[in-house]
């Protein structure tokens, strides 16, 4: 992100007029700083200079959605797909505003239709199956989960996402023993890969621990 950063900055010191640079460099204050204001004022800025520009408009409701302001973020993210209907990525970032949103059943339905755009899109497989667990509908979830790591499988890689995801459904269920198997290949790819702290703590919040999740989280933010 620094990196993306000083590039964003460097075009900008050429061109004050590139919406893709305000877009990119407000992505990344968004992503890596957490200063709202900062990041507003450059995706703006973006969406000013060129309000066609769909990933724009995408990245800042976004921004909404992590402010809370869903009811713009939703208008915003439908413009985006308006301008870019058969982008995966927007599809699935206006599925992420319903799902924090809560609206679970819109997230639901708009996770559905970015996989019909692309069943291969890896990304759309796991809030899908988050949106399934807030409805307490684990063996969808589980089937969502389980699509993600077939498809890694197929490509020979292993990501602790998916894994931690299907252990956290899997203790939810009752399925403690293949929870447990989740869990203890998360702890034997964390000895050799990033494994995020807050995956970590979504495994533990399955299986109950309360103090052990919130230990996970604090060291994640």
């Amino acid at each position: 992100y620094p990196e993306a950063q000083a590039a964003a900055r460097k075009a900008l010191s050429i061109d004050d007029g590139l919406a893709e640079a305000h877009a990119s460099l407000g992505f990344t204050i968004m992503y890596y700083n957490w200063d709202w204001a900062a990041a507003e004022k450059e995706l703006t800025r973006a969406i000013e200079i060129n309000p066609n520009y769909a990933t724009a408009l995408s990245w800042y409701a976004l921004l909404l959605t992590v402010t809370g302001r869903f009811e713009e973020a939703v208008l915003v993210s439908k413009n985006a797909i308006d301008l870019d209907p058969l982008s995966p990525v927007i599809n699935t970032d206006e599925g992420l505003t319903m799902y924090f949103a809560r609206r679970y059943d819109e997230a639901i339905e708009q996770f559905k239709k970015t996989l019909n755009i692309d069943p291969s899109f890896a990304l759309a497989y796991v809030p899908l199956g988050g949106a399934y667990v807030q409805k307490k509908m684990y063996v969808a979830a589980i089937e969502e989960y389980q699509k993600f790591t077939m498809g890694l499988a197929y490509a020979h890689l292993r990501h602790p996402i998916p894994i931690a995801a299907l252990g956290h459904v899997y203790a939810l269920s009752g399925k403690t023993e293949d929870a447990l198997n989740m869990l203890e290949v998360v702890e034997e790819m964390s000895t050799s890969q990033y494994v995020a702290p807050y995956w970590r703590g979504v495994l533990s919040m399955g299986f109950g621990e309360k103090e052990q999740t919130l230990k996970w989280l604090e060291k994640a933010f």
